[in-house]
C-alpha cells in the first residue's frame, strides 16, 4: 500500500495566515473617490471608497479626483484607466493633471447593528482627537441613510448639523468647538440612532483633516 505524504501542521498555518493576509488585502480600501464625472463605472459615486484590486475606466475623458489611502495624495485624473493595489495606483492611457499632498484621514467603523471600532491611518496610538471644526465623509453600504450628526459636549447641550451628499463640513459662520471632550452619534432618516463615539478637540481650533465613517 502507498505511503501518503503528509504536510506539516506547521507549513498548513502557515499558508492559512498568507492566503488570509492576501485575502484582506484585497478586501481594504486603497481609495476615497471625492469627485467622478463621466466614467464607465456607472455604479460609483463621490464617497465611495474603492477597494485594492479595483479599476475605474474614465474613457477618452472623464474625471476622477480622489484621496489614494496609501500616499495620503489627492489625485486628479482625466481619462484613462486607473487601477489600485494596496500599495500603489496606476493609470494607463490618461493624465494626472494634479496630485497634491493631502493629510492621512482618521476612520471610524460603524456597523448596522450599532459597533464601532476606531481605526487610524498613520496615526499615533491614544484617545481619538478631531479639529474644532471637523470634516466628516460617509462611505459604505448604508451611507446613504445618514441625515444628521449629533455632537454632545460633555456638560453642555447637544449640537445637530446635517449630513449633505455624504460629507458634513463644519459651517463657516459657526464657532468651533471648544476644547475638551465629546460623542457623537450618526442620525438615519428611519429613526436609527448609532452607538455613541467618544472624542477630544484639543489645541488649535484650524481645519483638521478628514474623517471617514464607514457605515456597513
Amino acid at each position: 500500500m502507498p505511503r501518503l505524504f503528509r504536510i506539516p501542521a506547521t507549513l498548513i498555518g502557515a499558508w492559512a495566515i498568507l492566503m488570509l493576509a492576501a485575502t484582506n488585502s484585497l478586501a481594504a480600501p486603497a481609495a476615497l473617490v471625492i469627485d467622478i464625472v463621466g466614467a464607465k463605472n456607472s455604479s460609483i459615486e463621490a464617497f465611495t471608497e474603492i477597494e485594492a484590486g479595483g479599476t475605474v475606466d474614465l474613457g477618452a475623458d472623464g474625471r476622477l479626483e480622489f484621496l489614494d489611502y496609501n500616499s495620503c495624495k489627492n489625485v486628479v485624473i482625466i481619462g484613462g484607466v486607473v487601477s489600485f493595489t494596496a500599495r500603489r495606483f496606476s493609470l494607463r492611457g490618461g493624465k494626472i493633471i494634479d496630485e497634491t499632498r493631502g493629510r492621512c484621514p482618521k476612520v471610524i467603523s460603524l456597523s448596522k447593528e450599532g459597533r464601532t471600532g476606531g481605526v487610524r491611518l498613520r496615526s499615533p496610538p491614544g484617545a481619538m482627537r478631531l479639529s474644532a471644526r471637523p470634516l466628516f465623509a460617509f462611505t459604505g453600504s448604508n451611507s446613504g441613510s445618514a441625515t444628521q450628526m449629533r455632537i454632545t459636549p460633555k456638560d453642555a447641550p447637544a449640537i445637530t448639523l446635517p449630513i449633505v451628499g455624504r460629507q458634513l463640513r463644519w459651517p463657516e459662520g459657526r464657532d468651533g468647538l471648544a476644547n475638551g471632550s465629546y460623542e457623537l452619534e450618526v442620525l438615519s432618516g428611519d429613526g436609527t440612532v448609532s452607538k455613541r463615539v467618544p472624542f477630544e478637540v484639543a489645541g488649535s481650533a484650524r481645519k483638521g483633516k478628514m474623517t471617514i465613517i464607514r457605515m456597513n
